[in-house]
């Protein structure tokens, strides 16, 4: 038995720290000992066009009585207490930590096991009386019987009181960008995202604009690089042979977000003639951009990389060369995700 309340995506990415819950109680929420789960699902839209909780489960997050604080208390004695959930996971010297979620799509909370012995718990709700139903991204909260606890009547539109603790965020790699000429005529640089190395790693120019990009490749954030303490916000992800990558502020990022990117690579090894990189630029709280920097070593094929298929006048297939996430060639034998025609491909 327990409550599911969806919400529509964020308008933009989320790094959610903790979800908190108003509730009312006669003892305690969360009695010593005992948890609460809420799950993070998808959201499925039924024939009627109502939406509630699918099967997949993007986060599963607890709360115990360590999770639970005084709000307020009303005229008549009733407390309302603040249970915040937390996704828990070990860090590396093996103590239990909190760690943020990301919310950027449709999601449904679904908080169970508000039945168990020690859980006194009784979900606030807001209601919105003068707003259409079709207009409120609500679920239907599961009516609960336990005594002392509150039920909600689905008959005007209602929405779970959750507050979401925590901070937007975004991380971006171009792969288009627009500028324009001298006569003013707008010129798009479309597969921007791509440089080209030198077999020794030392010297990077755009792929497809040496002259309008040089060295740098740019990328996009919400935040500063790095915080008032000098912490930084972001890093790259990057095979290891890529060894060298430092980015640059420009005259407009604090208005814009938009950075520059530095990088150079080790030399490749003797026989080798060419491999392919990625780089994701990655937040702290764990955002993860959605496209790549491609860094194309030696005589490493663009269409390769790209995905772009090299299709011969007989009609040959593409080439079906694998690379690890390393950017080394491997056979068809190789175990684990590898890059093949441009496309990440788990092999089992």
């Amino acid at each position: 038995m327990g409550i599911a309340q969806v919400f529509p995506a964020p308008i933009s990415a989320f790094v959610c720290n903790e979800i908190g819950i108003r509730t009312m109680s006669n003892t305690t929420p969360i009695a010593e000992g005992k948890t609460l789960t809420m799950e993070l699902r998808n959201v499925v839209t039924n024939e009627d066009g109502s939406k509630t909780f699918g099967d997949e489960i993007y986060e599963t997050l607890v709360s115990t009585s360590d999770d639970v604080s005084d709000a307020w208390t009303y005229s008549d004695g009733d407390k309302v207490y603040n249970v915040c959930f937390h996704k828990k996971e070990i860090d590396d010297f093996g103590i239990e930590a909190n760690v943020p979620v990301i919310l950027d799509k449709d999601f449904c909370i679904l908080i169970y096991g508000v039945s168990n012995e020690g859980i006194d718990c009784g979900f606030m709700g807001l209601t919105m009386d003068d707003i259409d139903i079709e207009d409120v991204p609500a679920g239907e909260p599961l009516i609960t019987d336990g005594e002392g606890i509150g039920s909600f009547s689905y008959r005007t539109p209602i929405s779970l009181q959750a507050d979401f603790y925590g901070y937007f965020d975004a991380v971006e790699i171009p792969t288009v960008l627009y500028g324009e000429d001298e006569e003013g005529n707008s010129i798009e640089y479309a597969d921007c995202n791509v440089v080209r190395v030198s077999a020794d790693g030392q010297t990077v120019v755009n792929e497809k604009y040496p002259e309008d990009f040089g060295e740098y490749i740019y990328f996009s954030i919400a935040r500063d690089w790095e915080d008032e303490d000098g912490n930084e916000n972001y890093y790259f992800d990057a095979p290891e042979w890529i060894d060298e990558m430092v980015p640059y502020s420009t005259s407009s990022s604090e208005e814009t977000g938009m950075y520059l990117l530095s990088l150079k690579c080790l030399p490749l090894a003797e026989g080798e003639t060419g491999r392919i990189g990625y780089i994701n630029l990655v937040a702290n709280g764990g955002l993860t951009s959605e496209k790549a920097i491609v860094v194309l070593q030696g005589d490493a094929s663009f269409d390769e990389a790209m995905g772009i298929a090299t299709v011969a006048t007989n009609g040959k297939k593409l080439s079906g060369k694998r690379y690890n996430l390393s950017g080394q060639q491997v056979n068809a034998n190789y175990k684990g995700v590898v890059i093949e025609n441009g496309v990440k491909v788990v092999k089992k």
